[in-house]
């Protein structure tokens, strides 16, 4: 059985990495052949530079340009990883169209996991992530454990994915509230399933691991954003333990929490 994977692959971060390898590495040991679409998805280029105004956006950019040559060695070492550990189709696609047209051999595709069906990408590029461009009679489409990101959606989205999430027989998502949000908006039960992440064994993820940089005991954070109540949480943490904090969010945490 051949399976192509349709997920954010290409972002440079450890969620989005870690749990496509996880997904390609269970349908392995399941005897599964699978190769991930390489859908790249159109518009503009993301910047690692927020917009030059405000005192916290100055420090942000002031704390970017400084770990400028860190950023392109971490964005390198994300790339290198794919490059031995993901099996990615030859061909990319850049549309739901040209997917249509020039579809990857499989018997089946699945959609997921990550934030993948988050509402904020036009709708021709979102279809893609709804897997528009498989025709579920001849070709199986499942979606495992894809999220929203969000807890609630417009009902306006809630037309736009009802022929969508309709159209797919094998239906799972991350979280309680992408159940809600599909009973909501079509007469579909979704299942909730663990991240694939999460179906690996310690064993599986020792096999690839890295030993750490840091011999003693510490708090690992990662986190996306610079909010005020995260920091403040881990400042109570650093302080309460004692122990040094390594920080591996692509960000200007540190910074904040250092403060």
């Amino acid at each position: 059985m051949k399976v192509g994977i349709l997920t954010f692959h290409r972002s440079n971060n450890y969620g989005a990495v870690l749990q496509t390898y996880a997904l390609q590495t269970v349908l392995d040991q399941l005897g599964i052949t699978s190769q991930i679409i390489d859908y790249v998805r159109s518009g503009k280029k993301e910047s690692i530079f927020s917009p030059w105004w405000g005192f916290k956006n100055c420090i942000i950019n002031g704390f970017t340009l400084l770990h400028y040559p860190k950023t392109i060695r971490r964005n390198a070492r994300f790339q290198e990883f794919r490059k031995i550990f993901f099996r990615i189709s030859p061909k990319s696609y850049y549309s739901c169209d040209e997917l249509e047209k020039a579809l990857p051999e499989g018997d089946a595709f699945i959609c997921g996991s990550d934030q993948i069906w988050r509402p904020v990408f036009d709708n021709n590029q979102l279809r893609v992530y709804y897997l528009d461009f498989v025709n579920a009679k001849k070709v199986k489409k499942i979606a495992y454990a894809p999220s929203f990101g969000i807890s609630t959606v417009s009902e306006e989205f809630k037309r736009f994915i009802r022929p969508l999430i309709n159209d797919i027989p094998y239906l799972s998502v991350r979280e309680k509230t992408g159940q809600k949000i599909i009973s909501q908006a079509t007469e579909c039960e979704a299942q909730v399933v663990l991240d694939p992440s999460l179906l690996l064994s310690s064993e599986d993820w020792s096999r690839i691991a890295l030993p750490p940089c840091v011999d003693s005991p510490y708090v690992l954070v990662y986190c996306l954003s610079q909010r005020r109540n995260f920091c403040n949480l881990v400042r109570h943490v650093k302080k309460m333990t004692g122990l040094p904090v390594v920080v591996i969010s692509p960000s200007a945490l540190r910074t904040f929490i250092d403060q």
